[in-house]
């Protein structure tokens, strides 16, 4: 580091804000990613429990 009288240089501190805002970013990349993946798997198991349901509840009057 060079001795610069009280100022930090420009460039390390520039560095260093581009160096957090892309780790930033990534880390809420990777937060939307698996809260999307799982509020799409909760609606899904939903789905399918609703379709199971119902196609038992019609099975069992088709039979009847």
């Amino acid at each position: 580091m060079y001795y610069t009288r009280g100022r930090c240089l420009c460039y390390s501190g520039l560095f260093a804000h581009k160096l957090k805002k892309k780790v930033f970013t990534e880390w809420v990349t990777i937060w939307w990613e698996a809260r999307k993946e799982w509020a799409l798997s909760i609606r899904a198991e939903l789905h399918y429990r609703f379709v199971g349901t119902v196609v038992s509840i019609i099975a069992k009057k088709v039979l009847v």
